[in-house]
C-alpha cells in the first residue's frame, strides 16, 4: 500500500500493428463493343481483409477480388465502376472507372491491353526472371493496326523481350514478353509501356517487378547438438532450406564465438555451396570436448547479396560412466537383439523425470523420447528409426536416461 491505494498490475495482452492501405494503381477506364471482355484492376499495399468491387455504387454479388472480369460485355454493363478494400486498419475505395459498351465497330485500328498494370513478379537478387503476359494486345478496331515502335522508360532492369513493330488485322492479338534482371539491391522497379502505332492516343502501361534477397529457411535462430554422452565427439546435421525456384548461393561458412574451437564443420561441405531451388543442404557439425561442461559458439553462414546470419550452436558434454538413478529398480528391453521394434519397461518406486535418448556407437544421438515421467511401471516404444523417420543400420545402440539425480545406459542390438 502507498499513498495511492494498493497497487495493481493487468493480465498479459497483444498488441496488433496493420499497415493502413494504400492504393497504387486505380481502375482505368475502358471502351468496348458489345460481347467484348473487360477487366478491371486495382493493386493495394497494406494489411487487406477483403475487395468488394460496386457498379454505379451498389455492391456486385461475388465479385470480391482484385480482378473484376467482365466476359461478355452488354449495353447494361456500361456505367461507374469502382472498387472499395478492406483493411484491419483503414478502408479505401479506388478513383471510379467508366465502362462505355458501344454496338457499332470503331472506326479504324483500336489498340486495347488486357490490363494497365503488369506485374512481373518478384525475384531474387542476381537472379533472372522471365515472363509472359499471352493474348495482352488486341486490336478491338476494325482496320488493321499498324505498330511502329515500342518503348520501355524507366528502370532499366525491366527488358521488353517481344516484337517492336508488328500489325494486327481486327480480333487479332499479341503477346508481352518481359524479362527482369535483378540487381544487387532490394529494390521495386518500375516501367511504363509506350506505343508508337496508327492509333492517335495509345494507353500508357505500367511494367512492374520486385527484387529480393533470397534467404534460406531454418527451425530457429538456435541449434542444440543436446546430451552427448560420448567419450570424445559426435556429430549432427543441421539444415538449410530453398524454397524457392532458384538457386541459393551461399558464399561462406564458419563457427564463431567463445567455444568456437570445439565445434566444427565438415570440410567437405567446402566453404560455400550452392542449394538446389526446392530442396534443402545438411551442415555437418564436429562437436568435441575434454571436460564435461555446456559448450557455445555461433554459426555463421552469408547468403550471396546479404549480411551474415548467426545461428546459436550448443552441446551438452555428460559423464559417460554410470552413476545409477536411485529411484529405477529395473530396466527391460525386449526383444534384444531386435528386427526393429524394441519396448522398454522401466520400473521406478517413485515418479520421476528422466531425459531418454538412443544414441549409436560413435556417439550420434539417432532418436529422442524426450523428457519422460516415470511412475511405477512405464513402457516406451522404439521402431527401429531415426528422428528422420529413416530405418537405422544394424549394429549397437545405447539407451541413455539422464535426471538429476544420476544416469542409467542399456545396450539395445538391431539386427
Amino acid at each position: 500500500v502507498d499513498f495511492c491505494g494498493i497497487k495493481a498490475i493487468s493480465d498479459e495482452f497483444s498488441l496488433m500493428v496493420f499497415d493502413s492501405l494504400k492504393i497504387n494503381f486505380h481502375p482505368q477506364d475502358q471502351d468496348k463493343l458489345v460481347g467484348a471482355t473487360v477487366e478491371f484492376w486495382i493493386s493495394v499495399e497494406g494489411d487487406i481483409k477483403s475487395y468488394q468491387w460496386r457498379k454505379d455504387g451498389v455492391p456486385i454479388e461475388g465479385e470480391t477480388d482484385p480482378e473484376l472480369d467482365i466476359l461478355d460485355a452488354q449495353l447494361e454493363d456500361a456505367g461507374i465502376y469502382d472498387c472499395v478494400v478492406y483493411g484491419d486498419c483503414n478502408d479505401v475505395v479506388s478513383e471510379p472507372a467508366k465502362l462505355t459498351v458501344s454496338k457499332s465497330g470503331h472506326q479504324g485500328p483500336k489498340i486495347t491491353f488486357d490490363r494497365s498494370v503488369y506485374s512481373v513478379g518478384e525475384v531474387p537478387l542476381g537472379k533472372v526472371l522471365d515472363k509472359t503476359f499471352f493474348d495482352a494486345i488486341v486490336n478491338d478496331g476494325n482496320e488493321t493496326l499498324v505498330v511502329n515502335s515500342i518503348i520501355l522508360k524507366g528502370d532499366s532492369q525491366i527488358e521488353y523481350m517481344g516484337h517492336t513493330s508488328f500489325e494486327l488485322e481486327p480480333g487479332e492479338k499479341e503477346n508481352l514478353p518481359f524479362k527482369v534482371v535483378a540487381g544487387q539491391n532490394p529494390d521495386v522497379y518500375q516501367a511504363t509501356f509506350e506505343i508508337n502505332s496508327n492509333v492517335e492516343d495509345s494507353p500508357v502501361i505500367i511494367v512492374e517487378a520486385e527484387a529480393y534477397i533470397n534467404l534460406p529457411e531454418h527451425s530457429s535462430d538456435s541449434y542444440d547438438l543436446g546430451n552427448v554422452y560420448a567419450t570424445g565427439n559426435m556429430y549432427d546435421d543441421f539444415s538449410l532450406i530453398n524454397n524457392s525456384e532458384y538457386l541459393m548461393n551461399i558464399v561462406s561458412i564458419g563457427i564463431s564465438g567463445e567455444d568456437a574451437e570445439n565445434f566444427e564443420i565438415s570440410p567437405n561441405l567446402g566453404e560455400s555451396f550452392v542449394i538446389d531451388k526446392n530442396n534443402s543442404r545438411k551442415i555437418p557439425i564436429i562437436f568435441t570436448f575434454s571436460e564435461l561442461r555446456k559448450y557455445n559458439a555461433t554459426l555463421v553462414y552469408q547468403p550471396e547479396f546479404s549480411d551474415p546470419i548467426e545461428v546459436e550452436i550448443t552441446g551438452n558434454a555428460l559423464d559417460l560412466s554410470v552413476n545409477d538413478i536411485d529411484e529405477i529398480s529395473s530396466i527391460d528391453i525386449y526383444p534384444n537383439p531386435a528386427g526393429h521394434n524394441v519396448t522398454i519397461r522401466i520400473k521406478s518406486s517413485e515418479f520421476i523425470k528422466v531425459q531418454a535418448d538412443i544414441f549409436d556407437a560413435q556417439g550420434k544421438k539417432v532418436y529422442t523420447f524426450g523428457e519422460v515421467e516415470i511412475t511405477g511401471i512405464s513402457e516406451l516404444k522404439w521402431n527401429g528409426t531415426a528422428t528422420s523417420g529413416a530405418k537405422v543400420a544394424s549394429g549397437a545402440y545405447y539407451l541413455y536416461l539422464n535426471s538429476k539425480n544420476g544416469n542409467e545406459i542399456q545396450k539395445i542390438i538391431i539386427e
